[in-house]
């Protein structure tokens, strides 16, 4: 019985009208927009060791760049006070670049562990969410896409995105340090400080957003070119055979064009960025050395230079901080692409409590009532309303044209589609997970064999004919 007009049916003629521009399966892929969610680092974080791990690197970083900054003004106080009393200032010098080489090593073992770890832990938790995905994932996902997030994503979180994360903290707390000197010695700075960080904050916002946005683009653009070589290469003979190998290195080709079209504006964009790095470094210098200019006299003449020779480097450090900030945000792309497969709904576990009887079924009567079944909620009913029932021993044929639901119905028996609790064997509704590993499956064929085994049958067969 497959033409019962009842039940969800009248959700069946809405469905049609909208199947016209949702029939298809295949969905394109999804593309985020706007800054990446703090959840998305959080998850990071936590792969990778959690909140310990963070409040470690960061004293060990701020112990190095203090040590760091103190080194420096050690010089100043020696070449003051250093005469005849050499060794004392250079065993206090050594000892404190002892610490620095010894707490950046620290630093840096840390770091690179916990990177290690987060991405072992995201590709283990992705692997375990694309084995456990629901039929109609894989049916409507590309083959490109999945490859890309174990292939160019991963490597991203393998290779770039520890490496970034590293660069930046150290590069964060660099400029923090050079700032907070100059502030130190020439405390007027202070005043200037504001106008130019926000045409620096103006200049990092705008290109961060832009650089992010192209990355997105440029992630999204490798899948279509990992889809078609792996289908060029499952159907390589008939390519061969129809004499098209010209016209699919030419579809080849014109992905890979599509790839590189986000090249050119991340050049341009870090143009743009250089040409404004380099006019806030300036003013930095001036107003530094206008500053120190300004309290001669009251200012040590060690000390102004020191803060005068942090000025020139704090260019450098801005334009690399910028930099930093940008590539961590394109590297956590890929974590944001991997997590959004991570999350995606799986099947329900192996085994439940209480399973099935041992040797079940014993005897293999099945009950199917009012069954409607779709493969997704925006697709049309490929079932509706089938009841039957299966007697113990009774050899059924499922006959009907090409489309009619033959091979969605068996797939609804085994469970490889999910199915509401209107298939009952024996007492045991075949929606639970236990029942698909003791019900197994025959080939199709296009003749019949008397002499084949049952389609469905028991670990038991012997019992499938009794009454």
């Amino acid at each position: 019985d497959n033409g019962g007009e009842k039940g969800p049916v009248e959700g069946e003629r809405a469905t049609r009208k909208e199947s016209a521009g949702k029939g298809r399966m295949m969905e394109e892929e999804k593309r985020e927009t706007g800054q990446v969610k703090w959840e998305i680092y959080k998850e990071y974080f936590d792969a990778g060791g959690g909140y310990p791990i963070i409040l470690i690197t960061t004293i060990a970083i701020a112990s190095v760049t203090f040590l760091e900054i103190y080194k420096d003004q050690w010089l100043t106080v020696w070449s003051h006070h250093g005469e005849g009393n050499t060794s004392y200032y250079l065993a206090v010098y050594a000892s404190m670049a002892l610490f620095t080489v010894l707490l950046r090593g620290i630093y840096l073992a840390i770091i690179y562990l916990a990177g290690l770890r987060a991405s072992r832990t995201l590709h283990s938790s992705l692997r375990s969410a694309i084995m456990r995905a629901p039929i109609w994932f894989h049916d409507t996902t590309s083959g490109g896409s999945i490859l890309n997030r174990f292939s160019s994503d991963l490597e991203t979180i393998d290779e770039v995105l520890v490496n970034t994360m590293s660069n930046y903290v150290s590069v964060l707390f660099r400029v923090i340090g050079t700032v907070a000197t100059i502030a130190y010695v020439t405390p007027l700075f202070l005043a200037a400080l504001a106008p130019i960080g926000l045409l620096y904050w103006y200049a990092q916002r705008f290109y961060i957003a832009t650089s992010r946005c192209l990355k997105r683009w440029d992630s999204a653009l490798k899948s279509p070119i990992y889809a078609h070589f792996q289908e060029s290469v499952a159907g390589l003979s008939s390519i061969r055979a129809f004499g098209v190998e010209a016209r699919f290195g030419r579809e080849n080709a014109r992905r890979l064009c599509m790839s590189l079209m986000a090249y050119f504006p991340s050049i341009a964009a870090n143009r743009w960025l250089a040409v404004r790095l380099e006019f806030v470094g300036s003013l930095i210098i001036t107003f530094a050395a206008f500053f120190a200019v300004l309290r001669r006299g009251h200012i040590d003449s060690a000390l102004a230079a020191l803060s005068i020779s942090y000025a020139l480097n704090v260019t450098q450090s801005l334009n690399w901080l910028v930099r930093m900030t940008a590539q961590r945000e394109t590297s956590v792309v890929s974590v944001e692409r991997v997590s959004q497969y991570i999350k995606t709904p799986s099947e329900p576990a192996a085994h439940v409590s209480p399973g099935p009887p041992a040797g079940w079924p014993m005897k293999g009567k099945i009950i199917i009532s009012d069954y409607y079944l779709r493969y997704l909620s925006h697709l049309p009913w490929v079932l509706r309303g089938v009841n039957l029932t299966v007697s113990p021993g009774e050899k059924v044929g499922v006959v009907g044209r090409t489309g009619a639901g033959k091979s969605t119905l068996l797939l609804a028996l085994l469970r490889i589609v999910e199915v509401p609790n209107k298939i009952v064997s024996e007492s045991k509704k075949l929606i639970q997970p236990d029942t698909r590993v003791q019900t197994p499956l025959v080939g199709d064929s296009k003749t019949c064999n008397s002499k084949r085994e049952p389609l469905l049958g028991g670990r038991n067969e012997s019992h499938l004919g009794e009454e």
